[in-house]
């Protein structure tokens, strides 16, 4: 921030800081779901929310600094309260938008850190990624994994090193028409 630690600056800056952390989730959940939006093409629901709890926070700031008299404090708890409203507003008119609790809880499949591969899958992410693909091509078989060149991922294969984020498949077909397009292009 700049503040040295003899500066009268130090103090007021910590309190206004330590309160604004507390707006930190709400910030986080705003951000994502303002991606959310643009990955919809609908950048005015973002900026209608912003401008709204714009304007919440320009009514509460000099109530809370100086009706309330919290003085920093108050600018802190104003701006905290703004992210909440602006989050608020937000998954309000996403949940209007997408469905955002799926019907049956049961339909959500959480994975830790697995030894071998449960579904076909596309990878997202991959980092030193090896995997043994014997269950599928009979002898030994350790592939390093290349997202440009062959994100995809068997189910059977054996994670043998490094880390991996992929998009679990549940219709083989899919991944049939996939394969196909891939191997298809690559013949050419």
């Amino acid at each position: 921030m700049g503040v040295k630690p003899n500066s009268p600056m130090l103090s007021p800056a910590h309190k206004y800081l330590s309160i604004r952390a507390l707006g930190a989730h709400a910030l986080l959940l705003s951000l994502a779901m303002q991606g959310v939006f643009r990955g919809f093409k609908d950048t005015k629901t973002p900026l209608f929310a912003t401008v709204v709890a714009d304007v919440i926070n320009i009514a509460l700031d000099p109530i809370f600094i100086f009706v309330l008299r919290l003085r920093i404090s108050g600018a802190a708890i104003a701006h905290s309260c703004f992210l909440y409203f602006m989050t608020l507003i937000l998954f309000i008119c996403l949940a209007k938008k997408v469905n955002l609790i799926p019907p049956n809880f049961g339909d959500l499949h959480f994975e830790g850190s697995l030894k071998m591969v449960p579904a076909d899958g596309v990878l997202f992410h991959a980092n030193s990624l090896k995997i043994d693909e014997q269950e599928i091509t009979g002898p030994h078989d350790i592939v390093q994994k290349d997202l440009q060149i062959d994100p995809f991922v068997l189910s059977g294969s054996k994670l043998i090193e490094g880390i991996c984020t992929m998009l679990r498949l549940i219709n083989n077909k899919t991944v049939k028409k996939i394969l196909d397009r891939k191997v298809q292009k690559s013949d050419y």
